[in-house]
């Protein structure tokens, strides 16, 4: 994937990388024939006020994936906010089937309206 930026109210947000994640316990590996990606996303806020952010989903071949939550390194960004001028850096996870066509992750801007940035992994 190559590195893609978008601009959604006050926050823009760059799709930094996605990669396979490897590092896991073999207590939390993937269910057969599944494997976990990784997502690294920046945020940076260029408004005046903070910016709390929504959610991830991710789909593969059209159906919805499982979150993987037992990374190390990851931060949850459902559980953040970027004060006005400041920036973060995130690492989302997901299970997803090895044999998968076409994955993409979504990205929730604005829950009110609905507004999503789409970004194409696979």
């Amino acid at each position: 994937m190559v590195e893609s930026t978008t601009t959604d109210d006050n926050l823009k947000i760059t799709f930094v990388s996605s990669s396979d994640y490897t590092g896991y316990n073999s207590y939390f590996a993937p269910a057969t024939g599944n494997k976990i990606i990784q997502v690294k996303v920046d945020f940076q806020n260029n408004g005046t006020s903070d910016e709390y952010l929504s959610g991830f989903e991710c789909y593969a071949d059209n159906a919805k994936c499982e979150d993987y939550f037992y990374a190390d390194d990851t931060k949850s960004p459902t559980l953040e906010s970027v004060s006005s001028g400041k920036s973060f850096s995130s690492i989302v996870y997901f299970e997803v089937p090895k044999n998968a066509e076409h994955i993409t992750v979504e990205y929730t801007t604005n829950v009110l309206n609905s507004s999503k940035v789409i970004l194409n992994v696979k």
